[in-house]
């Protein structure tokens, strides 16, 4: 406010970053969209694991709700209403890392097994690599994905 002199700027600049206003469903629509209409190999992935990602973080809730104070869950159906109105998916993870009660209930199903910490383990390191291949094409620009596996392989 004190450097644009509008709070709700906020609001009014989210269509320049493909985002907008809507009801929760739309950001998954949208994303299928954009799945569809893609040649990118790199964005159909990308899209994917956010995808997987959302869904992943909605069933922990739905599978530990009981488990976590009712306040916590109140806090994570309040933020993924709010992630999923914003009309797409993209980045759906950085606004997922402020559901710390998510990250709770996680620690509590991986220390029921060895075997369920190791899955845990195996499925946050995939998802580590990928995101290291989103922060590279961030900063490279879109990655020639045949030359970067073949790179990988040499």
């Amino acid at each position: 406010y004190a450097v644009f002199g509008d709070p709700l700027l906020q609001f009014y600049t989210q269509g320049q970053f493909s985002r907008g206003i809507g009801l929760p469903h739309t950001a998954f629509l949208n994303t299928l969209n954009e799945i569809a209409s893609t040649e990118s190999l790199f964005v159909v992935l990308y899209n994917y694991f956010n995808i997987v990602m959302s869904l992943a973080f909605i069933s922990i809730l739905a599978l530990c709700w009981k488990k976590i104070p009712l306040e916590y869950v109140i806090y994570v159906a309040f933020s993924f209403i709010m992630i999923f109105s914003s009309g797409i998916l993209s980045s759906v993870t950085r606004f997922e890392l402020m559901m710390f009660p998510i990250f709770a209930a996680m620690s509590g199903i991986s220390e029921k097994s060895r075997r369920m910490s190791i899955v845990i383990a195996v499925i946050f390191s995939v998802f580590f690599f990928m995101q290291l291949l989103a922060l590279a094409n961030h900063v490279n620009g879109e990655i020639d994905m045949v030359s970067f596996y073949g790179s990988l392989l040499m």
